[in-house]
């Protein structure tokens, strides 16, 4: 099995897409477009042998010394040595602690089926099944067909019945190794999986043109295996410089835990984001925000923020603590630009800097704003999400842009803009802003 590496604009535009899916909750009629992703295909030379043993072994190494480090029981070593395309399940499960004790209670069910229509095999090898979330493990081999540039057009989960699961967020990430392309959805689910038969479609497209195949792998859900929800109701409010923050109640799963806040409406700041929320039991070892998957849904009033799982683990003290969080003042989010001189005529502060013109994109130019020094959580802050024109016209983005360092080194942001259709000075809301407030927060959690 070969893998379908991706160009340089195509894996920048899918690290976009991954930022932008991760940090948001889309609605339903959005999503069909939020997960189309770029697969180019391209030929591969084959390589010495000498190289793919050093390589194997390589990795094994690696993948003894992760193990060992992460001091998991012997059901997690003998899953991750036995199931195809280990590599990719070490890439997984490093980043999320909570998934390594998913495998380690044999939580993960097992399929292995497949479906192949013009020379594609798409494979659904495992799943992890909760009361808040379905977690699909998939991979597609195209190495015995022709097409040079295919994306996942659409990807759904139906029951016995052809009714489709209803869910309110998706993720999707690709893990890539040498040996194949692995991709990881998770849905969140607005009911319980309940019955025993399901079938994972997905439809395929080379460039714009509809592969016309729906590929359809069956699996089935041991019930036996699917996670129950544990709820703990909170209801603390804190005073962070006087904002008020009401932390309401923990949902914990075996594949994440959602912590529900509310912000009050008087507050004289907007808060975007709480940075270092996590769970710390009495030894401090923590559990922080997911990096893989949707790290939170909601808006600025009502947020769920979702942590890394301590499902299976029974600590004598746990605390959910926080201490930073990105705000702003409520009478400082508007920004205005003029955007035939570049010049920025409305802005918080002096930390929005910068507003340039460049031709990035094949169909059209891009407006690009850059930070006056380098913040640590740039790469993860998407600032504006609509704008309105000089008419009063609001346009919404569908995709956005992020460098790690432009013409001087630093971070820039911004959205395809055509200054022969729209010119003059535009507005907008932000929706994230490099500015802080703290306070020690920590709470007991009973469990």
């Amino acid at each position: 099995m070969r893998r379908i590496p991706m160009p340089n604009r195509e894996e920048e535009r899918l690290k976009e897409l991954k930022m932008k899916i991760n940090e948001r909750e889309y609605p339903e009629r959005a999503i069909d477009e939020a997960i189309r992703m770029g697969i180019q295909k391209a030929n591969r030379s084959k390589k010495p042998s000498y190289l793919w043993k050093t390589a194997l072994a390589a990795s094994l190494i690696f993948l003894v010394l992760f193990i060992s480090s992460l001091r998991v029981s012997e059901t997690f070593a003998s899953y991750v040595s036995n199931i195809p395309g280990m590599e990719q399940i070490v890439e997984m499960v490093r980043q999320d602690k909570g998934m390594v004790s998913v495998i380690d209670n044999d939580f993960v069910q097992e399929v292995n089926n497949s479906a192949a229509h013009q020379g594609i095999t798409i494979t659904l090898n495992s799943f992890i099944a909760d009361q808040e979330q379905l977690v699909l493990f998939y991979n597609v081999d195209s190495s015995s067909s022709s097409f040079e540039n295919l994306r996942i057009d659409k990807i759904q989960v139906v029951d016995e019945y052809g009714e489709e699961v209803a869910f309110n967020s998706l993720s999707i990430d690709a893990i890539d190794s040498k040996e194949e392309d692995m991709y990881q959805s998770n849905y969140g689910l607005k009911e319980t999986l309940n019955k025993e038969n399901y079938t994972m479609e997905i439809e395929l497209s080379n460039g714009d043109e509809p592969l016309g195949d729906t590929w359809e792998i069956p699996f089935k859900v041991n019930q036996n295996k699917v996670g129950k929800t544990k709820d703990i109701h909170l209801n603390q409010e804190f005073l962070v410089e006087g904002q008020k923050i009401l932390v309401k109640t923990i949902k914990a799963s075996p594949t994440r835990v959602g912590i529900q806040m509310e912000f009050s409406s008087e507050n004289t700041k907007r808060i975007f984001d709480i940075e270092d929320l996590r769970l710390v039991d009495e030894n401090g070892e923590t559990w922080s925000r997911i990096s893989n998957g949707l790290s939170a849904s909601g808006d600025f009033e009502e947020k769920t923020y979702y942590l890394q799982s301590n499902y299976f683990e029974n600590p004598e003290e746990l605390y959910l603590v926080f201490s930073k969080i990105r705000a702003l003042e409520k009478d400082k989010l508007e920004v205005k630009v003029d955007t035939e001189e570049l010049k920025i005529l409305r802005a918080p502060d002096e930390r929005l800097a910068k507003v340039e013109y460049e031709e990035i994109y094949d169909e059209t130019g891009a407006l690009l704003f850059s930070w006056d020094v380098r913040y640590e959580q740039a790469n993860h802050m998407s600032p504006i999400q609509s704008y309105k024109d000089a008419g009063g016209e609001e346009h919404k983005l569908s995709s956005q842009y992020h460098e790690g360092g432009g013409s001087e080194g630093l971070p820039r942001f911004g959205f395809p803009y055509d200054r022969d259709k729209v010119s003059g000075v535009i507005t907008f809301e932000l929706q994230d802003y490099p500015s802080w407030i703290e306070g020690e927060v920590k709470i007991p959690v009973e469990q």
